[in-house]
């Protein structure tokens, strides 16, 4: 395949890496500073279920071909700015697959470059970017991730993608609906993130602290009504106990950030929720006071 990897980060970085050990045609759409060290140093890939090593896939400022698949891993923020990067597929038969986090993206996507768009999440996955081109896998595990086709792409294109995803190491399975991919990692994400953000711990210490348990019951229980309205059927105990079997130590990039005092995909996670919540009738009100208090906040930055 000819994969183009817009935003050669954490989760970029490791994705184009993988794909370019198994044989695939990848470049890396990134910065500058980006396509430099790409170019000289290559991608170096910390991980414990991959092992240690270096790949050496193209990089460019500006996609200048036409790619069979375009996978977009840039965060919420700038998904805006790295887009007119990739203006050459616009209208073109290039499959688009966004795995930012959150879920108003893929509307922003289709409306700017008229592209299929596959509706796609990843999980269980936690990758830091330690400098420009070296990639650190953290947890032990495989990542999952998770596809569904949208009217107008073909399966076996979505099966295509789905196998080079599994061979080059990535647990991909296809699900028939666009709103189960959604709600299978923003149930958990949008509860996770939005704690670590305002407590600043580790998810562990979210867990076993008696006033930060209740809340996060709370935030499960009122994500968990807003996919229920929309027709996921879904049991806030089940994503409580998968919260509960994640790593103690885990953190969220949008912690992270909220923390170094940077722009955060607080508004593309949480808000989104909260607005999809608010379309279905449904409040989040303890949601909603921690999401505001984050947002003043942000608003400083």
């Amino acid at each position: 395949m000819k994969i183009a990897v817009l935003g050669p980060g954490a989760i970029g970085g490791l994705l184009a890496s993988l794909l370019f050990r198994k044989g695939h045609d990848v470049i890396c759409i990134g910065t500058d500073e980006d396509v430099a060290v790409i170019r000289t140093e290559g991608m170096r890939i910390e991980s414990s279920v991959y092992g240690n090593f270096v790949a050496r896939p193209q990089a460019e400022t500006i996609l200048m071909g036409k790619p069979d698949v375009l996978f977009i891993t840039v965060k919420a923020p700038h998904l805006n700015s790295a887009l007119s990067k990739i203006q050459i597929i616009r209208n073109s038969n290039t499959i688009v697959v966004p795995l930012l986090n959150g879920c108003e993206h893929f509307d922003q996507i289709n409306t700017i470059l008229e592209v299929k768009t596959v509706t796609a999440m990843i999980g269980n996955i936690e990758v830091l970017q330690k400098g420009r081109g070296h990639i650190v896998h953290v947890t032990n595990k495989t990542p999952h991730l998770e596809l569904a086709s949208p009217v107008g792409v073909l399966t076996v294109h979505i099966k295509s993608i789905s196998e080079a995803l599994n061979q080059a190491g990535i647990e991909t399975v296809v699900k028939e609906k666009t709103t189960e991919v959604i709600w299978n990692k923003l149930a958990r994400l949008s509860v996770i993130g939005l704690l670590t953000a305002a407590a600043q711990k580790p998810i562990g210490w979210i867990r076993t602290n008696p006033m930060w348990r209740g809340t996060l019951t709370q935030c499960v229980q009122e994500v968990i009504a807003i996919a229920n309205a929309e027709g996921v059927a879904f049991d806030s105990e089940v994503v409580i106990t998968q919260i509960d079997s994640l790593s103690e130590s885990l953190t969220t990039s949008l912690s992270r950030d909220i923390g170094a005092g940077v722009l955060s995909e607080l508004d593309a996670i949480v808000g989104a929720v909260l607005r999809r919540g608010t379309r279905v009738g449904l409040s989040c009100p303890t949601m909603q006071v921690l999401f505001d208090d984050l947002r003043k906040k942000e608003s400083t930055i």
